[in-house]
């Protein structure tokens, strides 16, 4: 009786994440829709059972929509018709397990394997001995390992040697688990702005299907590393308590922290730290290597081929998993003797292709978060009235007021700024001198916020009235018309304290820019 020819290919996936799971998945339909399930078996293999990841993910529906016109499969629709009802953000856990048993209807079936270099770790030589001992892969089947690890991915640690790996952090991170009773769905606009406001940065407020509260806070990198030395982690949070807080030296954190415990909640908020990361794009330049002296390629999707933040991640995975799919059925279908190296090095190209795309999404999204964090900052230090009196809460220590130089030359510089912009109908060019000077109250006041006994209450309440009386003296010369002027000056009259709260910015900058090169 003839032996059974050795498959042209067959693969061994390794990570049973969403990324290797939604490749079995797509290679799994399409080698059935082909009829090459003999000639291609497909083996996934874990170093862990399960997983605990609780986190949602945010998905662009985009690429996932293309991938189910293109399959027309029942399995992906069922997919589709989850992902739908969970609006494209499922909860990590909840998507690998409708994936594992997607998958499982294909015959593809997990099993335990630590890969790695380590004593009794599975290297590529040891993965396709174990191949071929299941009869999976003969002595001429040319094997494809799918490192699909994560973005610390032990298969491109055996494989990828000095081959460059760009990395790029956009911002840092710390994300708080939120447990009580009725949490809001989403915070509204006021909170929302209050709690930014007050941590000097953004925010990002998530409820989980889980029964909790996810919040993601853009620290600065110095509250960030205070966070960090704290060890969370998502298998080991850190509940943080009054006591707790008050060791952290990330005192806008702490204040955050202690608003969402007595007010998000019906009855207050227990707050953890779940995890600490930075947001950064990392990839490796190749992401396909050849080990001829064993018949094997290796090939890296997902994370372990580009990681990236602001929510891309997933929408570059979907995009690399179909090219992956495609090299491989053109492996396993094509008859020329170098196509496994051609469909190798087309995957290498469609990937870079693939990345540069979305590296240019994730750069533009960084530079919006870097303007937002800007603005929220510099609202969170302005002493302007509607925000000061409305939109705040009330800080842990109140500074106090002293009088200094400081005070006075800032009262004397912004009296004389709001008398010229008042007057200027009359003054005419002369009150554009008003520009300069509330630049000058600008500088002042930001200086001293950082002054070595703390910020002086007096000179951010004189600068909030200043500003008042500029709001409400722009709006009598508009309406009432004392100076008999023309409806050009009228409309600048009532939008002038906009213009000179822009200047007084500008001032603040000034005193940052000067302090940051002393």
């Amino acid at each position: 009786m003839d032996e059974e020819p050795d498959p042209a290919i067959a693969t061994c996936v390794v990570g049973a994440g969403p990324a290797g799971l939604l490749f079995c998945l797509v290679a799994g339909i399409r080698r059935r829709q082909l009829d090459i399930e003999d000639a291609w078996p497909i083996a996934l293999v874990d170093k862990r059972d399960s997983y605990e990841r609780t986190h949602r993910l945010r998905m662009d529906n985009g690429p996932y929509l293309a991938a189910r016109d293109e399959l027309q499969h029942e399995l992906f629709d069922e997919l589709i018709t989850f992902l739908e009802s969970e609006r494209f953000r499922p909860a990590a856990n909840a998507l690998e397990s409708v994936l594992l048993d997607l998958v499982s209807r294909l015959g593809i079936s997990k099993t335990l394997a630590h890969v790695g270099s380590g004593p009794g770790e599975f290297d590529i030589r040891r993965l396709r001995s174990a191949m071929h001992k299941r009869n999976l892969a003969g002595s001429r089947t040319q094997l494809t390992v799918v490192g699909a690890d994560s973005v610390n991915s032990a298969t491109r640690a055996l494989v990828a040697g000095d081959v460059p790996t760009v990395e790029r952090v956009h911002q840092t991170v710390v994300r708080l688990r939120l447990d009580g009773d009725e949490l809001p769905d989403r915070l509204n606009r006021v909170n929302q702005f209050k709690l930014a406001k007050l941590l000097g940065s953004a925010l990002d407020y998530r409820a989980n299907p889980n029964g909790f509260a996810e919040v993601d806070l853009f620290l600065n990198p110095d509250e960030h590393d205070s966070i960090v030395a704290l060890g969370a982690r998502p298998s080991n949070p850190v509940q943080l308590t009054p006591e707790l807080l008050t060791s952290i030296d990330a005192p806008l954190f702490s204040q955050v922290v202690r608003y969402m415990m007595g007010n998000l909640g019906r009855t207050g908020v227990e707050v953890s730290v779940s995890s600490t990361f930075r947001l950064e794009h990392r990839y490796s330049e190749q992401v396909t290597f050849s080990l001829p002296e064993l018949h094997t390629h290796v090939l890296l999707v997902g994370d372990a081929a580009v990681s990236l933040p602001f929510f891309r991640g997933m929408a570059c995975l979907m995009k690399s998993v179909s090219a992956l799919v495609r090299a491989h059925t053109d492996m396993a279908t094509a008859t020329e003797a170098n196509r496994v190296a051609t469909a190798c090095a087309r995957y290498n190209d469609d990937v870079a292709a693939i990345r540069a795309k979305e590296v240019r999404t994730v750069e533009t999204r960084a530079r919006a978060v870097r303007l937002a964090r800007e603005l929220v900052r510099v609202s969170s230090l302005s002493p302007f009235p509607m925000q000061t009196w409305l939109l705040s809460i009330r800080p842990l220590a109140r500074p106090s007021g002293r009088l200094t130089n400081r005070l006075v030359a800032t009262m004397v510089i912004a009296t004389a700024a709001a008398a010229l912009a008042i007057s200027s109908p009359q003054l005419g060019l002369l009150g554009l001198l008003s520009l300069p000077l509330q630049a000058a109250a600008g500088h002042l006041y930001r200086s001293s916020l950082d002054d070595w006994r703390g910020p002086n209450a007096w000179i951010s309440r004189f600068c909030r009235l200043q500003m008042l009386a500029l709001i409400v003296a722009g709006a009598v010369i508009a309406i009432v018309n004392p100076f008999d002027s023309g409806i050009w000056i009228r409309l600048g009259a009532s939008i002038g304290w906009f213009a000179l709260g822009v200047v007084f910015i500008a001032g603040m900058y000034t005193a940052e820019f000067g302090r940051r090169y002393r």
